[in-house]
């Protein structure tokens, strides 16, 4: 039997601030398949699961973002509703 694959030093990886939506959400998909399989470690998974906990906020805040903005689009110049 093969050894699990050791996940990254946390000190490599991107700040998830510096991310884009999809290439966070791409690291996260990632990270879950890596646990989901077995391919890394109980150690190991804990170090990715608080990782893609952090990814995760990420997404959650530039969706948070994104809704803000096409929320102020919707209104009008005079600040009522577009489709009041």
């Amino acid at each position: 039997m093969s050894q699990p694959e050791p996940s990254p030093d946390p000190a490599d990886q991107v700040d998830p601030d510096t991310l884009s939506f999809e290439q966070a959400t791409a690291e996260l998909e990632s990270i879950i398949t890596r646990i989901e399989s077995g391919e890394i470690g109980l150690e190991d998974s804990l170090v990715a699961w608080r990782r893609g906990g952090t990814l995760l906020k990420r997404c959650r805040a530039v969706l948070d973002h994104a809704e803000k903005e096409l929320s102020a689009a919707e209104l009008d110049d005079d600040g009522a509703r577009a489709d009041a």
